[in-house]
């Protein structure tokens, strides 16, 4: 089975190139290998590519527009899915590590210590 790059970073086909940005910021920055490990390395560079290809209007065009015709023909899209417990799964409980470490880091929610 596999993935748009739109469900690798969790946003609809619709999300803006401001939105997609952001979010690869935040994925590429949790999944960066000296911070989540070797392993995070294939991961990281398949959000890498999201970004690049998602963020430019000519590449982000060409790719909706092989994406449409792929799922016209019944084929499957471009990004092989991770294994089980991987995706939008697995970096929602990065995302959501990294802000308690930060939280406990600042005393507690809202930073105030």
């Amino acid at each position: 089975m596999r993935w748009t790059l739109y469900e690798l970073i969790g946003l609809e086909p619709t999300a803006s190139a401001s939105e997609i940005a952001a979010r690869c910021r935040r994925l590429l920055m949790l999944t960066h290998p000296d911070r989540a490990g070797a392993a995070a390395r294939g991961l990281f560079g398949l959000i890498a590519y999201a970004e690049e290809t998602l963020t430019d209007p000519q590449k982000r065009a060409a790719y909706d527009e092989r994406l449409r015709a792929r799922n016209k023909r019944g084929r499957a899209t471009s990004v092989p899915r991770p294994p089980q417990g991987l995706g939008r799964t697995m970096l929602d409980k990065l995302a959501d590590a990294a802000v308690a470490r930060l939280e406990s880091w600042l005393g507690g929610k809202g930073g105030a210590a």
